[in-house]
């Protein structure tokens, strides 16, 4: 569960190694931006993140 940004950029650097991105390349550029399951990850992790973290977002 993601309670601080330390949390949700960890998460976020987990996700990307998972998915196997290379960070620097052309490549994982294209991907930041068009790849539909890392941009999912990416909102994924930033609802929570909001979720948890403030407390006036609302859905």
């Amino acid at each position: 569960m993601i309670q601080s940004k330390k949390d949700y950029i960890f998460y976020l650097k987990a996700d990307e190694i998972a998915l196997k991105k290379k960070g620097g390349t052309v490549q994982y550029y294209r991907d930041y931006l068009l790849d539909d399951i890392w941009r999912f990850e990416r909102l994924l992790r930033k609802r929570e993140f909001y979720i948890n973290c403030k407390k006036r977002y609302y859905i």
